[in-house]
């Protein structure tokens, strides 16, 4: 994407309804990450950002895939990852009135042997960055492989999920092994998708209606038989053939999508600068959230938890515009 902040990697031009997209999906993560109600549950967004990343994902020699890498995801992991050890400090001293207890080896979680997501007890979110930069790597090595080959590991991948994503790795590299699939598929089967949609002829454009309606066909015979067997490999290999159905019908879908009305100038915004909401979205979420405690004693109500969504989203808006204006190479801006 252009010189702006976004989780993946630089393209050109802008694609609009992938921003709405990832504004949309941004903002999920936003909700996701407070009460909030048993809708927001399912975790779609995560697979959604990955299929983008494929869509967007350049090919290039491999000293310009690292300089890639090290511009565009390891300085804002840093950026962010600092911030947040600095919040953290900062946050436990007022709570505490001093710093003695305070856990300063959590710095080093990054470098933990884990199986799960969330080990990174500075600033969770970022665990994405990590697994996008490992992910990339992993498929700069096989990109060049026949497409049937690379199908055939996703779907290895995908039937081994259960097992891959349980090995203590580090830097989340179980957990990007199966997000490598989704990736794939973006970059194979996405890019299609996205050329396909850029089509005006009336006729040709009939395919999107087809596509709708084969996902939401595959996801509901996918759920029914998810719902009717006992077997944990196919229930997992179900469960992500709805992931991948609601993938391809929310990417149709917001193909649609198109206009300057105020949800999609805000959609639009957040979804150019995703990176920057994915990285500080927590930060002000978990302060809002300990002001309502504070003054109402309440956890877990869904309705303090939209509202920190809400005002965590709306003090992204300077945020997001301070960090592009005076630390733009932070986040990956030339």
């Amino acid at each position: 994407m252009s010189t702006d902040t976004t989780i993946s990697l630089p393209t050109n031009p802008r694609i609009d309804y992938l921003d709405l997209l990832k504004g949309f999906t941004i903002l999920w993560i936003v909700w996701y990450h407070q009460p909030h109600p048993t809708f927001i549950d399912h975790y779609y967004h995560v697979p959604v950002f990955f299929f983008i990343s494929g869509i967007v994902f350049k090919h290039k020699d491999f000293v310009s895939f690292v300089k890639g890498l090290v511009q565009h995801i390891l300085i804002p992991f840093l950026f962010f990852y600092v911030t947040s050890y600095c919040f953290q400090i900062i946050r436990f001293l007022f709570e505490s009135q001093s710093l003695s207890g305070f856990e300063w080896s959590q710095v080093f979680d990054v470098f933990k042997l884990e199986y799960h997501l969330d080990y990174l007890r500075i600033n969770r979110p970022l665990w994405f960055l990590v697994s996008l930069a490992v992910v990339q790597t992993l498929y700069q090595l096989i990109y060049k492989l026949p497409r049937y080959c690379i199908f055939a590991i996703c779907t290895i991948i995908l039937l081994l999920k259960a097992t891959i994503t349980t090995w203590p790795t580090y830097f989340f590299f179980n957990q990007s092994i199966y997000w490598l699939t989704y990736f794939a598929l973006g970059d194979i089967i996405g890019k299609q998708v996205v050329n396909k949609s850029k089509n005006n002829n009336t006729k040709k454009r009939y395919w999107r209606i087809y596509l709708i309606i084969s996902c939401i066909c595959l996801y509901c015979i996918s759920l029914f038989f998810f719902r009717n067997t006992n077997n944990t490999t196919l229930c997992n290999f179900l469960y992500d053939l709805r992931v991948i159905s609601f993938v391809f019908f929310s990417i149709t879908l917001f193909s649609y999508f198109k206009g300057n009305n105020f949800l999609f100038r805000i959609l639009r915004f957040y979804g150019k600068n995703s990176l920057t909401v994915l990285g500080t979205h927590l930060l002000f979420s978990i302060t809002f959230g300990g002001f309502a405690f504070r003054l109402f004693g309440l956890t877990g109500n869904y309705w303090i938890g939209f509202a920190v969504f809400i005002l965590t989203a709306l003090i992204m808006y300077p945020t997001i515009l301070f960090i592009r204006k005076f630390l733009p190479l932070c986040i990956g801006i030339n």
